[in-house]
């Protein structure tokens, strides 16, 4: 299947929505909407944006939160009902190019990819990053999944 690029990333900070689902199927039926609500807002900077995000941070307690929002420079005077910082460090990068297969991805990497990988997840949030010209509605376009790893002692 797919191979990752391991990319170090930089400090990413993320505004937007956030939304607590039940669980993955759940989730899957209603990240859609989600998305619709986030793109028809008005909000200049997610309609100028070249980048906006779906990420996960880690939770606890056993249901799964998701952003959607575009990134920005900094939090002042963004007036957003939520933020996400994506942590500096390495991620092993996805590329999805048809979002029929992006839930099938996902379970991919966490069921395969990462336990033969030799690597670790790291406690961080994970993301999905659309790329200009993707639009969620629409599904198009390349999609990036950014796993957050532990340092690998190889190096």
């Amino acid at each position: 299947m797919l191979q990752p690029e391991f990319r170090h990333i930089d400090t990413i900070l993320l505004a937007g929505t956030m939304v607590i689902y039940e669980g993955q199927h759940d989730a899957t039926e209603r990240i859609p909407t989600q998305w619709a609500e986030l793109i028809s807002r008005p909000v200049p900077e997610l309609h100028t944006a070249t980048h906006v995000y779906g990420a996960s941070p880690c939770t606890a307690d056993g249901k799964l939160h998701y952003f959607t929002g575009i990134q920005v420079p900094n939090y002042e005077g963004v007036n957003s009902p939520a933020r996400i910082t994506i942590e500096p460090g390495e991620y092993a990068i996805f590329t999805v190019h048809d979002i029929a297969t992006l839930r099938d991805t996902w379970l991919w990497i966490f069921r395969e990819w990462l336990p033969q990988s030799g690597r670790r997840e790291r406690n961080a949030p994970e993301f999905e990053r659309y790329t200009a010209p993707y639009n969620p509605v629409r599904a198009s376009g390349p999609i990036e999944i950014g796993i957050p790893l532990e340092p690998n002692d190889s190096h």
